[in-house]
C-alpha cells in the first residue's frame, strides 16, 4: 500500500528501566523523558492508525509486551496525554512463560558473551553448538560489540523449536521459576486492557516471535492469525499493525497480512520515513540512534 505523505519518524523502543536492572539493553526512564521532550519539539506525535490516514510525525513503539512499558511508559503518556503503539507477543500472556528471546536476552545480560557460549555449548547437541569464528556479522546489530552481534544473530537464524530447551535449561538454572518470572516480566491482560482504555494502540508481535520469512506459509498465518485474534480478544478493537519480529518477512508475509486485514508492517531498522511510504516496510529508528 503505497501513500505520498511527508516525513514520519517511527522509534523503536524494548526495556525501559534502570541500567542496573536486567538486561543490559535498557533505556533509562530518565532518558526516555529527555527523548520524549525533544521528539515532541521536533514532531507531531501520532499513532500507525494516523499514519494509514496519511498524517506524517513521530510514531512511538514499544515492542515485545515488556512490563516496563505499564509501569514506566505508559504513565508518563497518560500523564503527557501522548499516544504510544505497542506490540506485544501473545504467547507469554496465554500461557504465562517466558519466550525464548527474552531468555537469551536476560541470559546474555547475566552471564556476559563468553559464559553465555560455555554455557550453550555444554547443553547444545553438535549441530546447535556456536562457533564464533564461522557467524558473519549482522547489519540488524549495528550498535553491539562484534561478540555481541554474532550471538544475537546465532540466535535469531535458529527456529524456537530448536533453541528452547537449551535456553529453558540455562533459564531455569540462574532464574528459578519460569512462570514467576515471567509475570513480573511482561503486561498482563488487565493492564493492556486499561492501556486501551486510555487511548494507547496495540499492533501484533506474532504469538512465539520467530523469524517469520524462515517458517512455510501455513506457519506463518498460524502466528500472525493467533495472535491477532487473541489481542483483539483483550483489546476489544481490530487490530491493524505488526512490528516484524527480529524486522524480518517475505512476500508471503505480507500477502498473508493483507488477507487477515493488517494494513501496516515495521521493521526494525532503516531510519526516517520520507516520500511516498510503502506501509507493509516502514523503517524505524532505534532508540539508541535517538540518544546518539
Amino acid at each position: 500500500m503505497i501513500r505520498t505523505q511527508q516525513e514520519v519518524l517511527i522509534v523503536m523502543y524494548h526495556f525501559i528501566r534502570p541500567k542496573t536492572e536486567l538486561p543490559y539493553t535498557t533505556l533509562p526512564v530518565e532518558n526516555f523523558r529527555r527523548q520524549l521532550k525533544y521528539l515532541k519539539m521536533k514532531y507531531p506525535i501520532i499513532t500507525l492508525g494516523d499514519v494509514i490516514d496519511g498524517k506524517h510525525g513521530c510514531v512511538l513503539t514499544f515492542d515485545d509486551g515488556i512490563k516496563d512499558h505499564y509501569t514506566n511508559v505508559f504513565p508518563i503518556l497518560k500523564k503527557e496525554e501522548i499516544p504510544g503503539v505497542f506490540f506485544p507477543m501473545t504467547a507469554c500472556l496465554q500461557h504465562k512463560n517466558v519466550l525464548p528471546v527474552q531468555k537469551g536476552q536476560c541470559l546474555r545480560a547475566k552471564l556476559h558473551n563468553n559464559e553465555f557460549v560455555l554455557q550453550w555449548n555444554e547443553i547444545a547437541p553438535d549441530e546447535c553448538k556456536i562457533d564464533l569464528s564461522k557467524i558473519k556479522e549482522s547489519l540488524g546489530y549495528p550498535d553491539d560489540d562484534k561478540k555481541t552481534n554474532k550471538i544475537k544473530t546465532f540466535l535469531s537464524k535458529i527456529p524456537n523449536e530448536k533453541k528452547d530447551p537449551i535456553l529453558s535449561i540455562m533459564f531455569k538454572t540462574l532464574f528459578g521459576k519460569e512462570s514467576a518470572f515471567a509475570k513480573k516480566l511482561y503486561m498482563n491482560s488487565n493492564e493492556i486492557k486499561d492501556m486501551v482504555n486510555a487511548g494507547m494502540e496495540f499492533g501484533i508481535h506474532t504469538h512465539t516471535h520467530p523469524c517469520l520469512r524462515k517458517l512455510t506459509e501455513d506457519s506463518q498465518r498460524r502466528e500472525i492469525e493467533q495472535s491477532k485474534r487473541y489481542l483483539e480478544r483483550i483489546t476489544g478493537k481490530p487490530v491493524s499493525s505488526i512490528a516484524y519480529p527480529y524486522g524480518k518477512y517475505n512476500p508471503t508475509t505480507i500477502k498473508i497480512l493483507k488477507l487477515l486485514g493488517i494494513k501496516v508492517g515495521l521493521k526494525a531498522k532503516g531510519g526516517i520515513n520520507t516520500g511516498k511510504l510503502d506501509l507493509f516496510r516502514l523503517k524505524r529508528c532505534d532508540t539508541n540512534k535517538i540518544e546518539n
